[in-house]
């Protein structure tokens, strides 16, 4: 073999060393706690969540709670269909409208808990009385969950409905977590913009406005495929705007009264 056919091949060698290198490279490094407590918070309060990816809406929460009275309503806007729940004294009274009569004649299918009590076929309306202890959380505990993927960086403080806030502001990268109920899970978080209001005194969550790309991958090769070849990198976009303090519920006309 002459000198430059080496040269050549010592090239193509190197070359398949470090592609291999990158493709199984293990990037990720541990992640860390979100910086906000993810716990209903305590007291009255109003709260508005969404989350949608790639541009499109996927679910708008919006929560009220009376705490003296122990009242609660929650609107759940889903792209096909609305659920209202008025909760209060250990029961949850849900109105549900569905945007096709497929997905309206399922919901008269009730479990064994659930109790119809008003249905408007025309309008597609069904109200379903059923026995929850607890309040509704409105989902509160998944919007929360994906916040948590980005890691956040604090870099200052401020005023945030006069209340003084920490604020993170999202940061890329490769990650690990243990949130997935498959087990630890690497993903890289990139583009990520947005901030976070954190109480500083409780560790509430006032206020987000989050948007950042998700790959699950544990290797540069499992990235590349997952994002290039199956084109799996959603951006994801997350909403959240909580006011603690006095606010007022009171049962809304479709919701029976506790003897009906």
């Amino acid at each position: 073999m002459n000198r430059n056919r080496k040269i050549a091949v010592g090239v193509v060698v190197i070359g398949i060393a470090l592609l291999y290198g990158l493709v199984g490279y293990h990037p990720a490094s541990a992640g860390t706690a979100a910086p906000f407590d993810d716990a209903e918070p305590n007291g009255s309060y109003t709260s508005h969540m969404s989350l949608s990816t790639n541009g499109n809406h996927f679910v708008t929460y919006d929560i009220r709670t009376d705490e003296p009275d122990g009242q609660l309503l929650l609107t759940a806007a889903f792209e096909n269909v609305t659920y209202t729940t008025y909760w209060h004294q250990n029961r949850s009274v849900t109105r549900s409208k569905p945007a096709t009569r497929t997905q309206y004649e399922q919901m008269l299918h009730l479990s064994a808990d659930e109790r119809l009590v008003r249905q408007d076929n025309e309008s597609m309306t069904a109200v379903v009385v059923d026995t929850d202890e607890d309040p509704p959380g409105g989902g509160r505990s998944l919007l929360l969950s994906v916040l948590e993927y980005p890691e956040y960086e604090h870099t200052g403080t401020t005023t945030y409905d006069s209340r003084a806030v920490d604020v993170y502001t999202a940061q890329s990268g490769w990650h690990n977590t243990h949130n997935f109920a498959s087990g630890r899970t690497a993903y890289n978080v990139e583009s990520a913009s947005g901030v976070l209001y954190v109480d500083a005194d409780t560790e509430q969550l006032l206020y987000s406005n989050v948007t950042f790309q998700f790959v699950r991958a544990a290797t540069w090769g499992e990235y590349l495929v997952t994002k290039y070849v199956r084109g799996e990198s959603p951006t994801t976009s997350i909403d959240v705007a909580v006011d603690p303090g006095a606010t007022n519920v009171t049962r809304p006309g479709w919701a029976p009264a506790q003897s009906e």
